[in-house]
């Protein structure tokens, strides 16, 4: 079992009128958790997870989960923010140079999928609700 979860959205910097793409993918943040079975292994506060949900989209688009994912922000030096890599046919090994504890299991194809389009789903949601602002309204996001 693995969860994709973000909380506390908010755009940063709080005056920022959101009108262009880029502003999206950079400007709107949210605490980023993710839990395999029981352990969290990561809990990071200001994290673009818009630009992570577009990085998802596009390797899912691309990839059919045959490869390996990894994740590099516009507002990050540091690389491997998050990645998962295919371990086996059906098993992935998930990490983070931000990670708090190793992952303590392989995560099957089937629940990482489910994982990602419920957190893809929920950060939709939670942009247009809290911040207002429709993803879907872009067109790069829509495509």
């Amino acid at each position: 079992m693995i969860e994709l979860s973000a909380y506390d959205f908010s755009i940063d910097p709080p005056q920022t009128a959101i009108r262009e793409w880029w502003q999206v993918l950079i400007n709107i943040e949210a605490t980023f958790c993710i839990t395999v079975g029981k352990v969290q292994i990561i809990q990071e506060p200001h994290y673009c997870v818009v630009e992570l949900v577009n990085a998802l989209r596009r390797w899912e688009a691309s990839s059919t989960y045959l490869s390996d994912f990894e994740y590099e922000s516009m507002n990050e030096e540091e690389t491997e923010l998050l990645w998962f890599r295919l371990a086996s046919e059906d098993r992935w090994l998930v990490g983070s140079a931000w990670q708090q504890t190793e992952c303590p299991d392989l995560v099957s194809t089937q629940a990482l999928k489910t994982a990602i389009q419920i957190f893809k789903k929920s950060v939709e949601q939670s942009v247009a609700n809290d911040l207002g602002v429709n993803l879907i309204d872009f067109e790069e996001f829509a495509a």
